[in-house]
């Protein structure tokens, strides 16, 4: 209760009172209270978690979304000889949650994963073999769930932010943001090129890439998806394909 979380305060500090911006933290739920009024020995403690949903709290700093994918084979060849490299881009993540907050929420986003270069069979990188690729991160504001209860992406999703999903067939992308679906609210992206970064060998680098986001209020009562792409740009030696592990996405934010 209220008075439980107050008195602990009052317990562990030894004061009479309980200061501004004091916190209870609960270690069994994970929940946090704050007493947002003045100084007192009755305050009325106010949760700023966010443990249970997806929201954030006032002045709180949550990670509201996290999702590590499967990992995925890019060939990057296409075409009747098999030679050419392809112009699509591939998704190997996304992340979405309904967003609720009355004010803007200051954040930063991030994409990860870690890649070897491959060759057409092989299960294993080749020491003499490497490549070049680019990823780029969207993210698009709607209002239909961009998955159903069973993590499939439905008719009404794939129409309104395309058909990017790599378990669907036709889930080719061309890079341009006008083709990913349409009847969305808002939408943004944010490339990331690695033309000059270079790994060959047998060697698992990681790839990991963000930048700052401003969430405003007008996305509250939306759906917010965000996918990463991989697109290759060259084969070096007899690699053909990359392969992506443990792609990884996840959005932290401040609620002003």
């Amino acid at each position: 209760s209220n008075a439980d979380r107050y008195n602990a305060i009052l317990s562990f500090s030894g004061l009479s009172t309980v200061l501004t911006n004091s916190v209870y933290w609960d270690a069994i739920t994970g929940r946090v209270y704050q007493n947002q009024g003045s100084a007192s020995g009755t305050p009325t403690l106010t949760e700023i978690s966010a443990v249970g949903t997806k929201a954030i709290k006032e002045n709180a700093i949550s990670v509201i979304e996290f999702s590590e994918d499967p990992e995925i084979y890019i060939t990057g060849l296409y075409g009747g000889t098999n030679s050419t490299i392809s112009p699509y881009w591939t998704e190997v993540g996304d992340m979405w949650w309904y967003h609720t907050s009355d004010t803007d929420v200051d954040g930063f986003f991030e994409t990860a994963f870690l890649y070897q270069w491959r060759r057409s069979t092989a299960t294993q990188p080749h020491q003499d073999d490497g490549g070049r690729f680019d990823c780029i991160v969207t993210w698009h504001v709607g209002t239909v769930a961009p998955e159903n209860s069973s993590g499939n992406r439905t008719t009404a999703s794939r129409n309104m932010y395309g058909d990017t999903d790599p378990n669907y067939p036709g889930a080719n992308w061309t890079g341009s943001t006008n083709t990913l679906g349409s009847g969305w609210a808002y939408r943004g992206y944010k490339n990331f090129p690695v033309d000059v970064s270079l790994n060959r060998g047998w060697a698992t680098p990681t790839f990991q890439m963000g930048d700052d986001l401003l969430i405003p209020s007008s996305w509250s009562g939306y759906y917010v998806f965000f996918r990463t792409f991989v697109k290759i740009n060259a084969f070096y030696n007899a690699a053909r394909r990359i392969y992506i592990i443990n792609p990884t996405l996840r959005f932290a934010g401040y609620k002003r």
